[in-house]
């Protein structure tokens, strides 16, 4: 039967006082122990955010302890945090031919220039052409998670089934061995735990004492900061742009267009290693190396000059741009798409509850597609 202690009844009186509320539902125990349950663990609110907690369960996903892991939601706009999530498409799956059939049905008078209409009718192909990706909580692997920690787990969770699944119908002998094997296994695996940890801490450890500028040391750092909104970055000028879908889709076209008519004049130079298919940085990085061997096998000397020009993408001139693009035997209906794509560009500035707009004369878009190449 169902009842409330003295210490139940404390916790009760202690809620109503504060003006708070209670957030569990139903009846199902939060503490196991055996075959004993117990609602001993509670999630408290206030009332003005009580409307935005739903979805209150209980998993019976295995805790490794007596307390069961409790799961709910949070609901609702907040001016601390806002997340976005959307479900996109497998690419993968996308069927080539069923695309190429929908785009040659469309008809000259059915183009549409409203860029929400857009934006609607290319989700709605995107559907008919790719199934959507699935929905549902990734789970980020903890840094001490093995093999054997895995097969622990797995034979735990079953030994835990068993034990509920033949605890009411065989003797109290064989239950009480059936639990005594469940709680073994649970302690091995906690035990085995603790152990992982411990060795991740030492080879992190060691890490840092072997090259202090490891990405362990980083590691290191992150934790120590503290919260992100504890840490101000200095920017100097700098501008991202942040594109949409649709954006990004236009600037991989004009990219496209780009490189056809370049590789149609020549191409890009030899010596050019960022931002381009098929190469690396690692590879220029490589050139210099073998470079540097070779003059040391003639008994040369190798001077390496670096420059590094300050805010590249902010400063570039769109004129000079245009004047390379010409240069290069670009066709002038594309150099005029360029132009438009880089002129009349604004810069929106949030700062203490006020916005911004300024108009910007040079640059291009910082994070964006096409800027690398332009």
């Amino acid at each position: 039967m169902d009842f409330t202690d003295a210490r139940g009844d404390k916790m009760t009186e202690w809620v109503a006082a504060t003006d708070l509320v209670i957030i569990n539902q139903g009846d199902k125990p939060t503490f196991v122990h055996r075959s004993y349950g117990s609602i001993l663990d509670l999630t408290i609110s206030t009332e003005k955010i009580r409307p935005f907690i739903t979805s209150w369960n209980v998993l019976d996903e295995e805790s490794f302890s007596d307390h069961k892991y409790i799961l709910f939601q949070v609901v609702g706009r907040s001016q601390y945090y806002k997340s976005k999530h959307t479900q996109g498409w497998q690419t993968k799956k996308l069927n080539r031919e069923k695309l190429h059939s929908i785009l040659n049905e469309l008809e000259e008078n059915e183009t549409v220039y409203a860029p929400e209409n857009f934006s609607k009718n290319l989700v709605q192909i995107c559907d008919k052409v790719m199934p959507r990706t699935r929905k549902g909580i990734c789970k980020k692997p903890v840094y001490w998670w093995n093999h054997e920690i895995a097969s622990l787990r797995k034979e735990c969770l079953k030994k835990r089934r068993e034990y509920r699944r033949n605890c009411r119908t065989i003797s109290l002998s064989a239950r009480e061995i059936l639990w005594e094997s469940y709680k073994a296994s649970k302690k091995c695996i906690r035990n085995r735990i603790k152990k992982a940890k411990q060795d991740c801490w030492i080879t992190l450890r060691d890490s840092i004492d072997r090259d202090i500028w490891s990405d362990c040391y980083k590691i290191a750092m992150i934790g120590i900061l503290g919260f992100p909104s504890q840490i101000t970055f200095t920017m100097v000028n700098a501008r991202i742009c942040l594109l949409d879908v649709e954006g990004k889709f236009y600037e991989h076209l004009l990219l496209e267009r780009i490189n056809g008519e370049l590789e149609q004049t020549g191409g890009l130079s030899a010596n050019q290693y960022g931002f381009r298919k098929q190469r690396q940085t690692t590879d220029a990085v490589n050139e210099v190396i073998l470079c540097a061997k070779e003059a040391m096998a003639q008994g040369l000397l190798c001077v390496a000059i670096t420059l590094d020009i300050r805010n590249a993408f902010n400063n570039a001139s769109w004129q000079l741009i245009l004047n390379k693009l010409r240069d290069r035997g670009i066709s002038e209906s594309l150099i005029s798409i360029i132009f438009s794509y880089l002129s009349e560009r604004e810069v929106i500035l949030e700062s203490e509850g006020s916005v911004k707009y300024i108009k910007i004369s040079s640059g291009v878009p910082q994070g964006s597609v096409l800027g690398p190449t332009l």
